[in-house]
């Protein structure tokens, strides 16, 4: 309840006065290392669901299907990294909605080393009608890059993919 809180006067302080506590949301994260299949397009799967009101999550568990239209808030975040020595390139990662990419929505990560790890964020403000699905989609240039799990010692784990949507207005 406390994030939602600070969420919620956050936006009210950006000048966003019509969220109501009844809104759309989501939460979800992944807690499993995932990884590009070929070179081509991969959706990202979230395997937890944190929070949930007025939103599904697909039963393959890659994209989110929103109950009530509005603009939405939505970020993506990623834990970037390589699963092999001497991996490097980049990822992009991208939203789609209805399956269709996002205009202008791409965020690029490259790492220049196979031991960097670091978290890569992308952020939209988009309309959503009823039914529709919005997805976050990714590649990377080379096939032991993607997104990793990590679990530190006596700390909260470092999910591999964290999404989260707010309805922040009707249409």
């Amino acid at each position: 309840m406390k994030n939602k809180i600070i969420f919620f006067t956050l936006l009210c302080l950006l000048g966003i006065e019509s969220i109501r506590a009844d809104n759309a949301y989501l939460r979800a994260t992944s807690l499993t290392t995932q990884l590009p299949e070929g070179t081509g397009r991969t959706l990202v799967k979230m395997d937890s669901v944190d929070e949930i009101k007025n939103a599904e999550l697909t039963n393959n568990r890659e994209r989110v299907t929103v109950k009530e239209p509005g603009i939405y808030f939505i970020t993506s975040s990623g834990q970037v990294g390589a699963i092999s020595p001497g991996a490097k390139g980049y990822i992009d990662m991208w939203f789609e909605k209805n399956g269709k990419p996002v205009v202008n929505s791409t965020s690029r990560m490259t790492l220049t080393t196979s031991t960097d790890t670091a978290p890569m964020t992308n952020a939209i403000v988009i309309a959503l009608n009823a039914g529709d699905t919005i997805a976050t989609a990714y590649a990377a240039s080379g096939p032991s890059l993607g997104f990793v799990f990590l679990q530190p010692a006596n700390e909260p784990a470092c999910a591999s993919f964290l999404f989260s949507l707010f309805k922040i207005n009707n249409l």
